[in-house]
């Protein structure tokens, strides 16, 4: 349903402004993968590792290659993007 042309890099499908508008933005547990979690940068306490969230994209889907390093558990108002969207995973 529209969007923006291309450029190529990334094999991924995105969202633009998929969280909302500026005064929706948030701060949101983000679950890191266990290879970022066993990376250099590794969390080193039990608590969730948070992200703040302002008009950001979310990635939809992503072909083979593509590593995905950290979800984020998707409110009902994303699903139902997602799922307009055709987006198999809308946690992502």
């Amino acid at each position: 349903k529209g969007g923006q042309s291309l450029l190529g890099g990334l094999k991924a499908v995105v969202h633009r402004n998929f969280f909302g508008r500026q005064v929706d933005s948030a701060e949101r547990p983000v679950n890191l993968t266990d290879e970022v979690v066993a990376g250099p940068h590794r969390q080193v306490d039990d608590e969730p590792f948070r992200h703040v969230f302002i008009r950001a994209p979310a990635i939809m889907s992503v072909e083979e290659g593509v590593s995905v390093l950290a979800t984020l558990t998707a409110n009902a108002r994303e699903e139902e993007i997602a799922r307009e969207h055709g987006s198999s995973n809308p946690s992502r």
